[in-house]
């Protein structure tokens, strides 16, 4: 994109349409992690996402589920984790306590 620098361009111009070009480059990136309470939609999404960390507590354990624009958490009993970990379709990795 080039901007329109010619001396005949009136500053107002300039301004409006550095403002319309703005709104088009940037991009609103959301940087919280969303939990996700649906394993079905958790496995569905894992087609896209690059891994999956799977971190291992004493109740629960917690898949997330990294895409390339947002980080997705699900929160299970640890008898169903195994169940769901073969199911996903993504790079999975074991997080150390």
């Amino acid at each position: 994109m080039l901007i329109p620098w010619e001396p005949f361009v009136a500053p107002k111009q300039i301004k409006t349409w550095l403002c319309i070009h703005h709104n088009e480059l940037t991009k609103k990136v959301n940087h919280m992690p969303s939990e996700i309470t649906d394993v079905e939609k958790f496995v569905a999404m894992s087609a896209k996402a690059k891994q999956c960390q799977v971190k291992r507590l004493k109740d629960t354990v917690k898949l997330k589920l990294r895409t390339p624009g947002q980080l997705y958490t699900l929160k299970i009993e640890p008898l169903r984790a195994d169940e769901i970990i073969k199911k996903l379709q993504c790079a999975i990795k074991e997080e150390e306590k």
